[in-house]
């Protein structure tokens, strides 16, 4: 089993402080155990040049003579995320990740001889497939997780020969410009969108390496791109691209012409996997719409969960799952919008290990890649012993000591995936009446899995220290306050604002219900379908802790209703008439009435 560590990203190279940067190092170079965003030790030919390069006008990075990896005629962005904290800062992200679409060609950056290509006469290590490019200028250069799909799927029963180009192997010597491999998500990039993870690495120290960032911006400047190659054909992952200041993209696709809608990775949820078990036909779609004003339900919270992904997800089709705990409503609700990046259900857990149905569920979906969301107190280590036992390859844990730093670290990850973060969602966390802390977030649970919009949480009193940091680093152009005044007053939403250097929008309204038809309204405005509506009470959160990042899958949004009686929620009961012809009903009839479902459905 390969723990792949969490990817805590909270304030990037400017907020790290010298200290911790040289932690950081010395952690990297004591442990040169392979995880995600950090590649292994390859063989070195130290009969190399010594590098030759300039320094940057700020005089602390390299810039290299280098051709751009990728053909100017694909679509791609990248950020500067180099030196990005993971891990809580126990090691840092040193390389740049290129978002592009799967089977992009990858090509070389200089000349030089291919010193490291696993997995071609042994099994894919669990990084996945990568090549180390030992450059005749001195310079190690590095591309990971390249592709091990069939083109046109997303099955990982693709091998080598998908992964590098032709006559590729160790040992090879390559031109500049060179064709040598193709993109993809393989190993523990499995359940993200496809990048190329490129480092470059100073020969002449070992494993220090230099941040890639300016060479690829200058390769860009002089127009040192590759001769375009015609692609292995795919359709299996999300498309590249993305813009924004910081965002450098390329929006020409194969054809040069330009791909406005091509989103950023980490700017929205990625697109359904295509299926692998049955054939693609004109009459089916990408995800199982749900069934026509019903309900999905089961006996617990636990199988109401299953449920819920059995309705929205066909076995086999999902490489990542989000655990969270059954008995706190706060960490399924941070969690949503990871669970939307990632395209994974939520599912749900206890302190004893997984329940049979979850096992069950991760079995069915073929889950490679797990998050854990919470503490030890609330899921054991056994459930990463029961995960890895059901043949779950990478496991990750985000915990933090309260609530409000949680929903701090789940943003620093969604950060650390690259691109742009628009927007951020506050909603309050907690509240002297418990029946307050959670309704606001439970709404706005399926818009964050539709946007991509980390939920961040207060008391309604004042921003943890946690949540000033991350809105510090995230750069959104908006916070979207949940809830009406009462819940978080305008001078908090102002301090949030003024933290992100962002403008303020709010949804809310005097009661629970106005504020969720308030963010059903503006996740219909961000693509769900108002006339196929997901419901659960506002009475209670445990049968819906999942249902929103489910509801986004299946293009719904998701709405509150009074689960004792309709007319106690008059706002959502208005709406509902008005927009929905298909409803669902989330929970078992403890939830919400078979008198209410009556009503919806009449």
């Amino acid at each position: 089993m390969q723990v792949f560590p969490i990817t805590i990203n909270s304030a990037l190279r400017l907020a790290l402080t010298v200290v911790g940067l040289a932690f950081a190092a010395l952690l990297l170079t004591a442990s040169p155990a392979m995880a995600h965003g950090d590649t292994p030790h390859t063989p070195w030919h130290n009969d190399h040049a010594e590098p030759s390069a300039t320094w940057t006008a700020e005089g602390d990075e390299y810039v290299v003579d280098l051709t751009f990896p990728h053909p100017g005629t694909a679509a791609y962005s990248y950020t500067d995320t180099y030196d990005a904290c993971r891990s809580g800062c126990s090691r840092l992200h040193r390389a740049t990740d290129i978002m592009t679409d799967k089977m992009v060609p990858i090509h070389a950056t200089v000349d030089g001889e291919i010193c490291w290509a696993p997995g071609i006469d042994e099994p894919m290590p669990s990084y996945g497939y990568m090549i180390s490019l030992c450059g005749d200028d001195g310079f190690k250069y590095v591309f990971v997780h390249l592709n091990n799909d069939t083109p046109g799927t997303d099955d990982g029963l693709g091998g080598p020969e998908n992964a590098y180009a032709p006559g590729i192997e160790q040992g090879v010597r390559v031109e500049r410009g060179q064709h040598i491999g193709w993109v993809g998500d393989s190993g523990n990039a499995e359940g993200t969108a496809p990048h190329n993870h490129f480092e470059i690495h100073e020969a002449h120290s070992g494993d220090v390496r230099i941040n890639p960032y300016n060479s690829l911006l200058a390769a860009e400047a002089r127009g040192d791109f590759p001769e375009s190659i015609t692609p292995l054909e795919d359709d299996g992952g999300p498309e590249g691209g993305g813009s924004g200041e910081g965002d450098h993209s390329n929006p020409l696709g194969p054809d040069d012409l330009p791909d406005p809608e091509s989103p950023g990775e980490g700017a929205e949820a990625p697109e359904p996997r295509p299926e692998t078990d049955q054939p693609d036909t004109d009459e089916e779609e990408d995800t199982l719409a749900p069934q026509a004003t019903g309900r999905l339900a089961g006996p617990t919270r636990v199988e109401t969960a299953v449920a819920l992904s059995q309705a929205t997800r066909r076995p086999g089709t999902s490489r990542a799952v989000v655990i969270v705990p059954s008995d706190s409503h706060v960490e399924a609700l941070v969690a949503a919008p990871l669970a939307g990046m990632l395209d994974a259900p939520v599912l749900l857990s206890g302190t004893g290990g997984l329940p049979v149905a979850v096992r069950d569920e991760v079995d069915r979906l073929d889950v490679r890649n797990a998050y854990i969301i919470g503490s030890e107190a609330l899921l054991s280590s056994q459930t990463e012993a029961d995960l890895a036992a059901a043949g779950v390859a990478n496991i990750a844990r985000i915990g933090a000591t309260d609530r409000y730093a949680l929903s701090a670290a789940v943003a620093q990850e969604l950060l650390s995936y690259g691109g742009d973060i628009d927007d951020v969602i506050l909603a309050l966390g907690d509240a002297e009446e418990a029946s307050r802390a959670w309704p606001d977030a439970l709404s706005a649970s399926a818009l964050a899995a539709q946007t991509g919009a980390p939920i961040l949480l207060t008391d309604g009193t004042g921003l943890s220290d946690a949540v000033v940091d991350v809105l510090a680093v995230v750069g959104a152009d908006q916070v979207t306050v949940v809830g009406g005044t009462a819940a978080i007053s305008d001078a908090l939403s102002g301090e949030a604002a003024a933290a992100a250097g962002a403008s303020v929008r709010r949804l809310g309204g005097a009661t629970r219900y106005s504020t969720s038809v308030a963010v059903a309204e503006a996740a219909v405005d961000a693509g769900l379908d108002a006339g196929r509506v997901w419901v659960a009470t506002g009475l209670n959160y445990p049968d819906a802790l999942a249902a929103g990042p489910a509801a986004a899958s299946s293009s719904s949004p998701l709405v509150l209703v009074d689960g004792d009686g309709l007319p106690g929620s008059p706002a959502s009961q208005i709406w509902l008439a008005r927009h929905a012809e298909e409803v669902v009903v989330v929970g078992g009839e403890s939830a919400v009435t078979g008198a209410v479902q009556a009503e919806l459905i009449r």
